[in-house]
């Protein structure tokens, strides 16, 4: 990929997420409905993995699922994932299938690192969402700020329109002519 499509690509997400801010407030309930439906998403993306592939990991799709819903829903919701899917592959995905007992040692560290990470996603991703939200209200400030002060500049140049066209109408003759310098600075006729 060049460059340039990668900088297309990154606006484009960031726009996305910030939409996706908008919509859905922190902690709302509309942040714990996408925290649920990317939960069932990432669970069924799961599913279709393992059902290709019996060896592959049973938590790779919470991964992402957690950092999104914590992007966009904020500490709550993405807790709320990674706690889902820790669950849900501890008792679908990993052996004994629809069990919570663990038989593998390889499968509780693969929880506990679930489980450790998930918590570090949650926590970057929240802070980044809470920079993301400080530097949208920063700039629409500035807008705002901007929107004045070109309001302001109209209103003096319209002040100063009128101040001019006021004059130039009480001075319909036009602009007076002024002498030159005062007396005595020039030396007029020839050098004594």
């Amino acid at each position: 990929m060049r460059h340039a499509d990668v900088d297309k690509l990154t606006v484009a997400v960031d726009a996305a997420l910030a939409r996706q801010r908008r919509r859905i407030p922190t902690g709302s309930v509309r942040a714990y409905t996408f925290a649920v439906v990317c939960a069932l998403g990432a669970t069924l993306f799961e599913a279709w993995l393992q059902w290709l592939d019996q060896d592959a990991s049973p938590l790779i799709a919470y991964y992402p699922a957690v950092a999104l819903t914590a992007l966009v829903g904020g500490i709550g919701p993405g807790a709320l994932v990674a706690a889902v899917g820790g669950l849900a592959a501890w008792w679908g995905f990993m052996p004994p299938a629809f069990s919570f007992s663990l038989t593998r040692y390889g499968d509780k560290v693969t929880l506990v690192t679930f489980c450790f990470v998930s918590l570090l996603l949650v926590g970057a991703a929240d802070y980044f969402r809470r920079v993301a939200k400080r530097l949208e209200d920063e700039e629409h400030l500035r807008q705002l700020a901007v929107q004045e002060l070109a309001h302001r500049l109209k209103n003096k140049i319209a002040t100063i329109q009128a101040i001019i066209s006021i004059r130039l109408r009480d001075q319909p003759q036009g602009p007076e002519r002024y002498p030159g310098p005062a007396c005595g600075t020039h030396r007029h006729g020839p050098p004594h």
